[in-house]
């Protein structure tokens, strides 16, 4: 995906308070020092990546840079796509040579057995070579289709030729998948087709393409989509691809040019409607934003649905109690003690956040005096800490004081989050400790984003020496799928300790403005090479994220 970086230079009004006579705004970081040092991050981060020892690192490095760094330096991009198509054809180059070695092996041992190890790498290099081709595919569909046919044609292996002719199958719809995300005839081409198989999500996707481009096409795409589900009944199990597509027509009932007209509207409406009130339905709940608006629709369809779920599960809740009594003779009523129990205290968790909810209405009131406030955050402070339960105390003491602060109230807020973080660990042990520092963190990045900043570095410091053991144990259990030539994957299985890095906007650029070099150099907070190109990636998108929604 291409970023536009150029959006950068509107920063300055990107980060400012929801308005109000009474509210602080927060200091907007200067877009061109923002600019500069995304830049520096970026060449930073390209000339990190080649150092590292793991190939799937280091392409996933690449390939990720590269969509953010299009609107920087388009030589650059290639530079990177370069890099991993390099990466990408030496693995499976030596995939080949192992392959036909363990081969040759067997049939010397006669052991008919295949090494796990083999079979992990095997699939990683296949997976990698599918990721390159995506991203490929998305700035030169022809190179993408040359990469597919060249790397086919290194194996000499034949198993790995046939599974290289399989894939490429899949590989081609991956590529035309790219095209009609960039180009609209395309898009309607690929939809129409995907459509006489019928309604599936893939075609969500298109049509958001399509729409996004042309309203009109688009619109006319959806009316297509429409006449699909009318024109056979619908599997009970599909619903939820109805009810999205009702959901991003709600998103755009107010265009000029909708994605649906009210037609089409009323039409996913009657299936939506056919569909839960089928007396085989076991459907008991919708998102509730659709649930309201089926009314516009159709009137009263919402209140009708609504008692069809209540009935439902009035009879799923008798079913439970039969299901639970007790026989004769024995302690009857247990299973239903224990539900009430748990209703019970649901419902007095439901109250203690409406409760809660009003004192911060309070505090937000934009008529209120300071003392007023100030009263309002005693209030919900004292209501905070009558719960004994430390993870409560500091998410909403956090909560209150970033209120409290857009609220003109700073030092509130400073008292607040200071007494939250009375309820964090000083070490960290585990995940929610960590988890209940970033959750103080990132309410500084608004009050005192120097405190954030420390909290941030404190937490990278000491997140090194677990890395080190994970890496360590992952080594010594032969780990494939989280170490890779002494390096921790950077996959799915490290956002458990570089997630806390990828900030959301407001944290992200709270930060910003405070100290954006600052900001750059958490990454150098952590010791391990892959570690620090992987967090200066989520920084890097963080900022671009931000300010593409501002």
């Amino acid at each position: 995906m291409r970023r536009p970086l150029a959006l950068l230079f509107l920063l300055a009004l990107a980060f400012v308070s929801q308005t109000s006579a009474f509210q602080v705004e927060n200091e907007t970081p200067d877009p061109v020092e923002l600019r500069t040092e995304v830049e520096k991050m970026v060449r930073e981060t390209a000339a990190l990546i080649p150092t590292l020892s793991s190939t799937s690192n280091r392409v996933n490095g690449y390939l990720k840079l590269a969509d953010m760094s299009w609107e920087i330096d388009e030589e650059l991009t290639w530079a990177l796509l370069g890099g991993a198509a390099e990466d990408v054809k030496r693995f499976l180059a030596e995939i080949d040579i192992e392959t036909n070695r363990a081969e040759a092996a067997r049939v010397v041992s006669g052991n008919r057995g295949r090494s796990s190890g083999l079979r992990s790498k095997t699939n990683n290099a296949f997976s990698l070579r599918k990721q390159f081709v995506s991203t490929l595919a998305g700035y030169s569909p022809e190179q993408a289709r040359a990469f597919v046919r060249e790397t086919a044609e290194m194996f000499t292996n034949a198993k790995l030729i046939e599974r290289a002719l399989r894939d490429n199958r899949n590989l081609e719809t991956t590529i035309e998948k790219k095209v009609a995300a960039n180009d609209i005839e395309k898009a309607i081409e690929l939809g129409t087709e995907k459509l006489k198989k019928g309604v599936s999500s893939d075609l969500t996707g298109i049509l958001s393409n399509i729409y996004r481009k042309d309203k009109a096409k688009g619109q006319d795409f959806g009316e297509l989509i429409v006449e699909r589900l009318l024109s056979e009944p619908l599997d009970p199990g599909r619903l939820w691809i109805v009810t999205r597509f009702f959901q991003m027509g709600l998103s755009s009932v107010d265009q000029t040019v909708p994605m649906f007209d009210s037609s089409a509207m009323r039409s996913l409406t009657s299936v939506i409607s056919t569909a839960v009130l089928d007396p085989r339905s076991k459907y008991t709940s919708l998102p509730s934003a659709v649930l309201t608006a089926l009314d516009r629709y159709s009137a009263g369809a919402s209140s009708r649905i609504s008692s069809a779920f209540e009935e439902r599960r009035a009879a799923r809740e008798n079913s439970r109690r039969n299901r639970g009594s007790a026989p004769e003779g024995t302690s009857a009523g247990s299973t239903d003690t224990a539900r009430m129990t748990r209703n019970e205290a649901r419902a007095a968790a439901n109250q203690e956040r409406e409760d809660l909810g009003r004192l911060y209405d309070a505090v937000s009131d934009g008529e209120a005096s300071s003392d007023e406030r100030k009263s309002a955050i005693a209030a919900a402070k004292d209501r905070i800490l009558s719960v004994d339960d430390d993870r409560h105390r500091y998410t909403n003491l956090a909560a209150l004081a970033v209120r409290a602060f857009k609220a003109g109230e700073p030092e509130e807020a400073q008292s607040l989050l200071r007494e939250a973080e009375m309820y964090l660990r000083p070490t960290p042990k585990d995940r929610s400790d960590y988890r209940a520092a970033m959750t103080v963190a990132h309410a500084y990045s608004t009050v005192d984003p120097d405190r954030a900043f420390t909290i941030y570095e404190e937490m990278a410091y000491r997140l090194n020496g677990v890395i080190d053991g994970y890496v360590r144990f992952a080594e010594y259990s032969g780990n494939g799928r989280s170490v890779e030539n002494g390096e921790m994957l950077m996959n799915r299985y490290a956002r458990q300790f570089t997630g806390y890095f990828n900030f959301p906007e407001t944290v992200v650029l709270g930060l910003a403005a405070e100290d954006v070099e600052r900001l750059a150099d958490l990454s150098d907070r952590f010791d391990r090479p892959e570690v620090r190109a992987h967090t200066r990636l989520s920084l890097i998108e963080s900022l671009l994220k931000a300010t593409e929604e501002n």
